[in-house]
């Protein structure tokens, strides 16, 4: 493949991984920036998601530079900003993986992660072996989205990890602990 073909299909990536996550940011933006999800589980316990603006581009697996001199990575904020209003530029656009395959398989599942409907069913306790400091995954058997505990509030996390894999993979959870089933799923 010579180096224009590589540049013209790196374009065509971008450009179809942006048709796919488009309507995940507009949900993301009508129903969820600046408010939380209430997870209730069978064993009582309740969890709380925090949706706020940097959260998105990480999950979708992208990265966005805006030259200005050199290039610099701009905020998660930008990116979400520039793409809800049709201002990204498909040259500033990076990927956080090599493999433009992962790639696509997280933003052909960011919707539903998102709208954690009733098929949402299963919460997991991480595996300790995990690489993105996952504290749990909620999800069902086409998604686990990763979420981190905040520091400061008990119970409540922020989106961190975006993965197209059941939920109750064995490499997602502690082998010792069975899943929590979700109940319900409310955005408060």
């Amino acid at each position: 493949m010579s180096t224009s073909q590589a540049i013209t299909k790196r374009y065509r990536d971008k450009r179809s991984l942006l048709k796919l996550i488009m309507p995940a940011a507009k949900y993301f933006n009508e129903y969820l920036i600046g408010r939380n999800t209430k997870i209730i589980c069978e064993n009582n316990e309740t969890y709380r998601i925090n949706w706020e603006k940097q959260n998105f581009m990480h999950l979708c697996g992208l990265r966005y530079q805006k030259p200005s001199g050199h290039h610099h990575i701009v905020q998660a904020e930008v990116f979400y900003d520039d793409l809800l209003s049709h201002k990204l530029s498909i040259k500033n656009i990076g990927f956080t993986h090599t493999n433009t395959g992962i790639l696509k398989s997280k933003c052909q599942v960011i919707l539903p992660a998102l709208q954690l409907d009733s098929r949402t069913n299963l919460l997991t306790i991480k595996a300790p072996a995990n690489k993105a400091n996952v504290t749990l995954y909620i999800g069902n058997t086409g998604f686990a989205l990763g979420l981190l505990e905040k520091l400061i509030n008990d119970g409540e996390y922020i989106p961190s990890s975006l993965r197209k894999q059941d939920v109750n993979s064995p490499n997602l959870r502690l082998s010792e602990t069975s899943p929590i089933r979700v109940l319900k799923t409310i955005i408060e």
